[in-house]
This record gives structure tokens, sequence and C-alpha cells, in this order.
């Protein structure tokens, strides 16, 4: 029901009479969760709530370790996971019965093995990911800030606050994570880029120090990069590397419109 074959609609949202399916993974974005749950329950009962929500949590597992987490930020970010499900939960408390229940269940089992749990998940991705993929997932935050930065330098602003021009920035953001993907490439190769595993625990040390702070500022972000890039010389270098491809892709996009 979440990886193949979701259910269609009209079984989920009890006044529409749609008869196409629901998208491939329907439910597990925290708006979603509850019409998904309440279908489960009606379906399967609460043995089928659990297979659901653990189904949810080992995705949500192989996707922070495709983007290079360590075994400690996993852990914490399934109680964030499980604490917004319930939030959404107890907005339409008429879809979620017993979801509290059913969450203190299966973070009780989880918990006797989450090491080998995670660590089994992480052996997986780690067989369909290589580690110069696993670091492009991991940089994609840094690499979208700093092109939303300089194309709102540049004047590519949207229509309120610190925002960028979306149609520009889809298109120039895309632009930009193929060319890392070569420019990184071809750094391995050059041996200009030795360690991607250190590289890593910087951008994970960065993202660390910001979820502290309550709302990370620009200023706090470009504070824990420059601090982070003079610590760890490998990090100076992919930073440098990431700051070229942002240059060359806005550079591109202004030659294109002449």
């Amino acid at each position: 029901m979440v990886d193949v074959e979701p259910p269609k609609v009209k079984e989920i949202i009890m006044h529409e009479d749609k008869d196409e399916r629901l998208p491939v993974h329907f439910g597990f974005n925290k708006s979603e969760f509850p019409y998904m749950y309440n279908y489960v329950l009606r379906k399967y009962g609460l043995e089928g709530t659990k297979c659901l929500l653990m189904h949810f949590i080992l995705d949500y597992m192989e996707n922070n370790l495709a983007r290079g987490h360590t075994h400690e930020m996993i852990k914490s970010s399934i109680e964030t996971l499980l604490y917004n499900y319930g939030e959404e939960c107890r907005i339409v408390k008429d879809l979620c019965t017993n979801y509290r229940g059913v969450a203190k269940e299966i973070k009780e089992l989880l918990n006797k093995h989450m090491e080998q749990v995670i660590s089994e998940v992480e052996n997986w991705v780690s067989r369909r990911l290589s580690l110069m993929e696993v670091l492009l997932n991991a940089s994609s935050n840094i690499l979208s800030l700093m092109m939303r930065l300089e194309l709102y330098l540049r004047g590519y602003r949207g229509k309120k606050g610190f925002t960028v021009d979306r149609k520009v920035f889809n298109k120039t953001f895309a632009q930009a994570k193929y060319l890392l993907k070569q420019k990184v490439f071809e750094a391995i190769l050059n041996n200009e880029l030795k360690d991607l595993n250190k590289i890593i625990e910087s951008i994970n040390k960065i993202k660390q120090q910001l979820s502290v702070k309550h709302r990370a500022t620009v200023s706090d972000f470009t504070k824990a990069l420059k601090d982070e890039q003079n610590r760890n010389p490998e990090f100076d270098t992919f930073i440098k590397i990431i700051r070229k491809v942002v240059m060359q892709v806005i550079k591109d996009y202004e030659k294109s419109r002449g």
C-alpha cells in the first residue's frame, strides 16, 4: 500500500469520489499520515497501524542515512518524526484512534534493537549508494542556501521577505546539482578531495549546531560554515567547489538570457 499500490482517493478521504490511486508513499508526510493511519486501522486493525508506522520509520532511517546522518542523529530524528505524527493526529483526533499507544509500543520495541536496525538499513543504503552520492545528498541544503543567497544578492527576489524567484531557483539549482556531481568526481580523480567521510562529518557538525538554535539565521549558518572550513581543510576545498559551481551556473543562466 505504501510502495507499490496505494489506496484510491475515495477510500482514504470519505467525501471524495475520485477513483484514481493516491501517490506512492502517501502517508509519509505528516499532513497525510492521519488519513493513511485511519485507512490501515479500518482495514487491518492496530497490528496494521504498527506495521505502517514501522515502515515509515525505516523509510525515514533510509532517507537520513542516504544523507550521511550519524546514528545519534537518526535516533533524534525518529523522536521528531513520531512527535510530528502525533501533533497531526492531535489536530484530527477522529482519524488517529490509539496512535499514542501504537507509537509508544513501537518505540519501546525499536529501542531494544535500535543500533542493529540502523546498522542493517545503513548496510542496505551503502550497497545502493556510493560515498560520493551520500556526500552530494548531505550537502544539498548547503548548495541550496548558497544558491539562494547569491540569487538574492543579484536581484532575483521573490514577492516577500528573504525569498528568491522560484522559477529561476528551480532551474539553476537543478543545473548546480548536476554540475556539482561532475566537479566532485573530478576533484576525487585529481586527489583534491581524499576523505569524503571527513567532509560528511563537517556537514553533520554544522547541522547539529544549527538544530539546537530556535531559529537559525543566515549569519548563524555563515559562521558555522567558516568555523568548519578553518577546522577541516577537506571541507574548505569542498565548499570552494560549491561556490564555483554556484557562480558558474548563475553566469550560464544570465548568459542564456542575453
